[in-house]
């Protein structure tokens, strides 16, 4: 079971709210992303077990997973 947190104002947390939980058969955090049908350019990050990761990261079954925004800024 993947616990998913998602950031306010992320397209994630209008979907799914601030956090879910789903059954999760392994793979990388890129099909975690399409799974919930979130598209890429709505995530500025990730972090798997408090560790910024990339979207090849793999993702193993008890993972921690929270979605950050883009940021911007000048």
């Amino acid at each position: 079971m993947l616990k998913v947190k998602f950031s306010p104002g992320t397209q994630g947390y209008k979907k799914y709210g601030p956090e879910i939980e789903i059954e999760w058969q392994g793979g990388v955090i890129k099909d975690l992303i399409a799974q919930l049908a979130i598209e890429t350019t709505e995530i500025g990050g990730v972090l798997v077990n408090h560790s910024h990761q990339g979207l090849n990261a793999k993702l193993a079954d008890d993972s921690l997973v929270v979605f950050l925004p883009v940021a911007c800024g000048g």
